[in-house]
Parts: C-alpha cells; sequence; structure tokens
C-alpha cells in the first residue's frame, strides 16, 4: 500500500516536472512529446541519422571495424553535444545506431565490451567519459559485460584532432595499458568510441588489450570521417 502511494507520488511529480519543464530534443531543442530513451531526439533529427556503415574492414591489430554514420551533419553535432555539453541522454540514440551498424557484420562475436579510456586528469575535468556512456548501451543491447577501468590512459596524450596519421601513431604509442589482465585473457572484446578517423588510438588499445591475453579485438563506433 505505502509502495503504491509513494509510486503514484513520483508518477504526479513527473507529470509536473514535464510540465513545467517540457522535454525537448537534444540536438535541435524542438519539444517533445514524451520522455524516454527513444525519444531524445524529435523526428526531423532522428531521419538526419541514417545508419551508413562503414564497410566491415580489419585493419593492423583489429579484427574488424564498424562504424554507423559518416561524421558531419547530425552526426557531428551528436558527438559535439555528448562529448563537450555532457548530453548524455544522445548516448542511446547514439548506441541504437551503433548496434544497427554492427548486426550487418555477421561473423563477429564478443565477450565484452570497453570504452576507449581518458588519462584520468581529462576524465576529472569533464566529469565522464563519452566513450564509456556508448559503451554502457552497446554492452547492454549485446547483453555482455562492460569492463569499464580495466584499459586505462598511462598518460595525458595529446588531442587527436589536427594530427596526421603518422603522428596520431606516435601520440599515443604505448599510451594504454591492461589493470587486471586475467579479465581480458582468452576473450574476445569490442572497443567503443565515438569517432574513428585513421584507428591509431584503436590499434593503440588493441595492441594493449591482445598483450595481455584477448584473443580479439573489434571497433565499433558511432561515426567515421
Amino acid at each position: 500500500m505505502m509502495f503504491a502511494a509513494a509510486h503514484h507520488v513520483q508518477e504526479v511529480i513527473a507529470g509536473l516536472v514535464s510540465v513545467v519543464f517540457p522535454p525537448h530534443c537534444l540536438l535541435c531543442r524542438t519539444p517533445l512529446e514524451a520522455v524516454g530513451p527513444e525519444e531524445a531526439l524529435c523526428a526531423a533529427c532522428g531521419a538526419a541519422l541514417p545508419v551508413h556503415p562503414l564497410p566491415a574492414i580489419a585493419p593492423a591489430d583489429l579484427a574488424w571495424v564498424r562504424a554507423a554514420c559518416r561524421y558531419d551533419g547530425a552526426a557531428k553535432r551528436c558527438v559535439l553535444r555528448l562529448k563537450y555539453d555532457a548530453r548524455l541522454g544522445l548516448a542511446e540514440p547514439m548506441a541504437r545506431r551503433m548496434l544497427a551498424a554492427a548486426a550487418a557484420v555477421p561473423t563477429w562475436a564478443t565477450d565484452a565490451v570497453l570504452p576507449v579510456p581518458l588519462h584520468a586528469v581529462r576524465a576529472r575535468e569533464r566529469t565522464f567519459n563519452h566513450a564509456g556512456a556508448l559503451a554502457a548501451v552497446v554492452g547492454r543491447g549485446l547483453g555482455v559485460p562492460v569492463l569499464a577501468g580495466t584499459l586505462v590512459r598511462t598518460r595525458p596524450t595529446a588531442p587527436q584532432y589536427g594530427l596526421d596519421a603518422r603522428h596520431r601513431q606516435r601520440n599515443v604509442r604505448g599510451a594504454f595499458t591492461v589493470q587486471r589482465p586475467a579479465t581480458v585473457r582468452g576473450r574476445r572484446l569490442l572497443l567503443v568510441d565515438d569517432v574513428l578517423t585513421t584507428g591509431a588510438t584503436a590499434r593503440a588499445c588493441a595492441r594493449a588489450l591482445t598483450a595481455a591475453g584477448a584473443t580479439e579485438v573489434g571497433l565499433l563506433t558511432f561515426a567515421h570521417g
């Protein structure tokens, strides 16, 4: 009885909040009629994010690579607003498109998901890891654990943006390590990140994971450059 009453009070409060502060699209601020993971974007912004997967490829150090959208237009705005404006509600619609892109790879399988990590200093500055937000939804969608904190960035690398491929590789070389090798040993792993450009960061992560005993490492991102 008390539980039912408390639940009713919560519903009333939620209804009042939605009236005073109606939900808006996280990209264009258009008012929305409902609240929930499927309603984080308005119909127009959702339609502006079609899944155009990067063809499955297997570069050095990675078993396969898949990206959902081209890094432009609404997809680019999603990345920037998740990453720099902390609009964490975008992680759900972004990750759903990543899962749709991954489903088009018929032969892949994974035992666990890992986000590409931030250095501790950068993580404290942002208070969250955008790749971690995506990985949480991807892991839930695949029904596998998310090994957050297992792969760590050992030094604060310079931003990759603006660097050419050679300097990107040098920037992240040896920048990652596995804290608990037993958690990855003998497992097929899926790295998750927001954008794929040259793949230098993902390859550096994959080298650290395979050195710790992972059998294979794939990469899934929301956008590709």
